[in-house]
Order: C-alpha cells, then sequence, then structure tokens
C-alpha cells in the first residue's frame, strides 16, 4: 500500500494511515479506519462495548464517529421486517437508459413509491424496490411514455422469505480490506424476514407494535428534518419499546456507507461500482459461489443477491489490484465466477458520477403496498 504507515491496535489488529494519494485528498488514520468499520459493522452490542473492543479512547471514537455522520461517510437506517410491512418482495433493477430519455427515467424512479434506493450513474441507473407482488413493471419502461427508454434492463426479484439475500448493502468487509484491517466483525449482513411462510403469526403485530416499527424507520428523517444530528439515531438513543422491536426481530438496524466518499481519502484507488450477474450453473449453490469469493479471492460483495436460477452481485472495483499480503495466494475471481455461473455480464459505473436520488429510504415501505 503506496505511502501507508500502520500500527497496531490494543487487540492485535494491524491497522493503516493511508496516505500518498493526490494532492487534495485527506488522509485516513488508524482510528477512523477502526471507528467506520466499528459502526458499519452494526453490532448489537452497548456503546462501551463497542469503544472497548476497537481499543480507542471514547473521547476520541466519539469525536471520529460525530465526524463520520456529519461528512456524510455513514448514515444510519433501520429496516423492517419487509413481510410484516406488506413488502415481501425486493427486486433489483439495472438499467442503461437512451441519452435523450435519461431525465424521464430518473424523474420516473426518483418518484415510485416502491423504490428504497436508487443510485445513478453516468450512463447506468440501479434500484432496489420493495413490492408486495412478485410481477414488477420495471419502472423506466412501461412507466416512461417512450416503452424504449431503456437501451437495455434487468431485474431480479427476491422472496426475503428465503435465503436468497445475504448480503445487503454490507460495505464493512470492503471498506476493512480498502483501509487495510484485518478480517472482518460482523460481516455479512443480510436482509431476511423472521416470517417463513403465509399466515406465520410473527407477521401477526398489534397497531401499536406497529407504529412502533414505525416509529423507528422513521426516526433517521425525523432527525434530520429537526435539524439533529444523526448520532441520535443509534440504539442508545431510541425509547425501549423501539429497542424491543429491534430484539424481537421486527426492524433491524444498519449503518450504510456512502462508497463515493473513499474518492476523497488517499490509498489504494477505487474507481467504480460493478454489478455482475449471471446464471447458475447446474448444481451450483449460491452460498458457495459467496464463500469462494470471501475466502478465496478475498473480495467481499457488498450486495448479493440471487432468486434460486439467476445471480447479482456487487462490489467495489479498484483502479488496480489490492495490497495483498506476501505469501497468501489469492484466487482468480474471473476463474471462480466462471466454475459458478454462465452468461456472465458485468456492468461499471464510476464513484466519480454516482447520484443517489434515493438513499436508503425504508420509510418508503410503510405506506400502502403499491400494485403493479
Amino acid at each position: 500500500m503506496n505511502g501507508a504507515a500502520s500500527g497496531t491496535s490494543k487487540r492485535g489488529r494491524t491497522c493503516y494511515v493511508l496516505s500518498g494519494g493526490s494532492p487534495g485528498l485527506r488522509n485516513l488514520t488508524a482510528g477512523e479506519a477502526s471507528v467506520v468499520r466499528a459502526m458499519l459493522a452494526a453490532l448489537p452490542s452497548s456503546e462501551r462495548e463497542r469503544i472497548q473492543e476497537s481499543g480507542i479512547p471514547p473521547r476520541t471514537f466519539r469525536g471520529i464517529r460525530s465526524r463520520a455522520y456529519e461528512e456524510g461517510w455513514i448514515v444510519d437506517r433501520y429496516l423492517p421486517d419487509p413481510v410484516m410491512v406488506s413488502r415481501p418482495f425486493l427486486t433489483f433493477v439495472l438499467g442503461e437508459p437512451f441519452v435523450e430519455r435519461f431525465s424521464a427515467v430518473i424523474e420516473s424512479w426518483g418518484a415510485d413509491p416502491r423504490v428504497v434506493h436508487f443510485w445513478k450513474g453516468p450512463q447506468y441507473v440501479f434500484v432496489v424496490l420493495a413490492t408486495s407482488e412478485t410481477n414488477v413493471r420495471v419502472p423506466g419502461v412501461q412507466e416512461v411514455s417512450d416503452v424504449s427508454a431503456l437501451r437495455r434492463h434487468s431485474a431480479l426479484t427476491v422472496d426475503s422469505r428465503s435465503s436468497g439475500l445475504p448480503v445487503y448493502f454490507d460495505f464493512e468487509g470492503s471498506w476493512g480490506r480498502w483501509a487495510g484491517l484485518t478480517g472482518s466483525l460482523a460481516y455479512p449482513h443480510g436482509w431476511r424476514s423472521s416470517v417463513r411462510s403465509e399466515g406465520d403469526e410473527a407477521a401477526q403485530i398489534s397497531p401499536g407494535a406497529r407504529s412502533t416499527l414505525a416509529g423507528l424507520v422513521r426516526r433517521p428523517f425525523e432527525l434530520e428534518a429537526q435539524g439533529r444530528s444523526a448520532v441520535h439515531a443509534a440504539p442508545f438513543f431510541v425509547p425501549r419499546s423501539q429497542r424491543r422491536a429491534m430484539e424481537r426481530g421486527w426492524v433491524q438496524r444498519r449503518v450504510f456507507l456512502d462508497p463515493q466518499k473513499l474518492l476523497q481519502m488517499g490509498g489504494w484507488k477505487v474507481e467504480n461500482l460493478a454489478f455482475v450477474q449471471g446464471e447458475l450453473l447446474p448444481k451450483s449453490e449460491p452460498l458457495a459461489l459467496l464463500h469462494a469469493l470471501v475466502d478465496g479471492c478475498r473480495l467481499s460483495p457488498f450486495l448479493f443477491a440471487c432468486d434460486g436460477r439467476r445471480l447479482l452481485l456487487g462490489s467495489l472495483a479498484a483502479a488496480g489490484p489490492a495490497p495483498e499480503k506476501p505469501g497468501v495466494p489469492r484466487a482468480s475471481v474471473s476463474a471462480t465466477l466462471e466454475s459458478f455461473l454462465k452468461g456472465i455480464e458485468v456492468f461499471r459505473t464510476p464513484l466519480t458520477g454516482l447520484v443517489t436520488p434515493v438513499n436508503h429510504r425504508y420509510d418508503r415501505m410503510l405506506g400502502a403496498p403499491s400494485r403493479p
């Protein structure tokens, strides 16, 4: 790692001060790397336990955490159980609009209440929709007046009651590798309903409990509207009733990274978001592919979704190879993918042009379910 100075935390983990980047880039200290990783891990431990685990003095930890929120490196969100809010199906859409229809597609997708996350790049657009049914009309095609608005697109739908979404916007693994940290704390986080079948009693909660769930999901946005610090979205500050909602699995807390912020820091240069899609080969198991990527290729996808036949994964793509440990072999990513998938397609969108019209707005799931 060019210009990186290493240091060791109290628990023996090696951290790095990233430097030697281009002029105008800020350096990332070892403390910042560790604190951001601790936040991305979103462990259910108390603040005191999290600080002790980091090996960083409490005042320093809190100062770094506050700055990470203020500068937009990370955001807190609460994800409702999809079935409990009648949105069990999660659809991921990649599209390439025609230039003359780009603005119409952006307007249509951004206004769609089913869209909970939306990235717009210079060429491609990517959305996540939470819906009540699997027959999802793709926004920007049927819902833009010109049906040829997209040069090409693909959509993959996952039932949240299945195990098809083992990694959902979890950047902890990528962040740790980018920052030179060893191992991970909680990667991977997925998004799966605690309800396993129709009529499951777990989905039957009282109106009061549903109101508690909704209040927690909306909390980060209410704090923002009030001009209060995003730090107050943390479980430590929420009412006991809302903490119980998390303990019962009705809501899960996540901390999401803004990958574009990596461009502002020195070190191993990440330039693109890369999306890979393909069809599983006979007898191939998606979780086996995930383990092969993480353990053999040392690649930590931030997204990994599979509908049982087709698969979509998202990862950070660097300008060059990542720093490697001497004597530790690394398997080929392309060869690993080809041993599990056929019809592989890769889409890359540069971080430099990345815009987020809808930034993890899970409060949109609380309205009346939208029909296709």
